[in-house]
């Protein structure tokens, strides 16, 4: 049987959770990733969507690189990786400009 999205993003964000930098939540369908000053909505089991917000109503790239701690972004590169490209596909593939961006920093 194969891991759950949720069980993916727990051993994924192991050490981040355990050091409380990084909560998991949810909500109907959806997996919260929660840091401090952002949080990463992923909808599906398997994953079909994502949106990203950050706690500045005026959030823009440049803000998700502020907000984004490296550890996070190396467990969301990682978090990609063992979802075979589909965080970076449906992080793509979304409405929100703010979370394409956050594919274009994972991809660089």
């Amino acid at each position: 049987m194969s891991e759950s999205l949720r069980e993916i993003v727990e051993h994924v964000f192991a050490e981040q959770i355990a050091a409380d930098d990084i909560e998991l939540g949810s909500d109907a369908g959806e997996l919260h990733i929660i840091g401090d000053e952002w949080t990463l909505v992923l909808s599906g089991d398997p994953l079909v969507s994502s949106m990203l917000a950050v706690d500045d109503e005026e959030g823009d790239l440049e803000t998700v690189i502020e907000v984004i701690d490296e550890e996070a972004l190396a467990a969301l590169r990682d978090l990609d990786a063992a979802l075979s490209g589909a965080l970076d596909a449906a992080l793509v593939a979304s409405p929100d400009a703010l979370t394409r961006g956050l594919a274009r920093i994972l991809e660089g």
